[in-house]
């Protein structure tokens, strides 16, 4: 089993990028979208406890367009001043997030994320405050990979054929998802 989380700000392509896959992929995987944000830490942990029972044991692939134990954090403090995460055990936290095969994290600069989200309808203060989210996830991608050491893989679609994606080398949209990272 594998368990992909695509991440990125609103208008970053990440469900574009899946969709992509769905059209291209030799393998077979269930998408999970977001459903909107948590309204309390009880839910929120419901939430989680749901997605890990619905994947734990199963063999097939899975991919998320988004998950909540990595954009509450970013998206709670940004846009409430609290994650819901906070009434959340850290060890369960980092166990749950530990078991990722690889964040995708679609990251275009920042002028073509302002730009695309304009077209799609957001939260409430999603557009006030979209470059302290954008800033918030490289300091989040950045802790992940450094210091709970999640393979993530910056993607930057406007960069070409996924050059930037993979190793700095051209890769088509099956290894983005699929190849284990080394």
């Amino acid at each position: 089993m594998t368990i992909v989380v695509v991440e990125g700000v609103d208008g970053a392509g990440k469900t574009t990028l899946i969709n992509n896959l769905r059209d291209v992929s030799r393998e077979y995987f269930w998408v999970l979208r977001a459903s909107g944000p948590a309204n309390s830490s009880d839910q929120l942990q419901r939430a989680v406890d749901e997605l890990s029972t619905l994947i734990d044991g199963s063999p097939t692939n899975w991919v998320f367009d988004r998950h909540p134990l990595v954009s509450e954090p970013i998206y709670g403090h940004i846009l409430r001043g609290k994650s819901h995460l906070e009434g959340m055990s850290a060890w369960g936290y980092k166990a749950r997030i530990q078991e990722f095969s690889k964040i995708i994290y679609c990251r275009p600069p920042f002028d073509i994320v302002q730009e695309e989200s304009k077209h799609e309808r957001q939260l409430e203060g999603v557009h006030d405050k979209l470059r302290g989210l954008y800033d918030a996830y490289d300091e989040a991608m950045d802790f992940l990979r450094v210091h709970l050491r999640v393979p993530v893989i910056t993607y930057d679609w406007t960069a070409g054929k996924l050059t930037q994606a993979y190793k700095g080398t051209t890769c088509d949209i099956n290894q983005l998802f699929w190849e284990r990272v080394v």
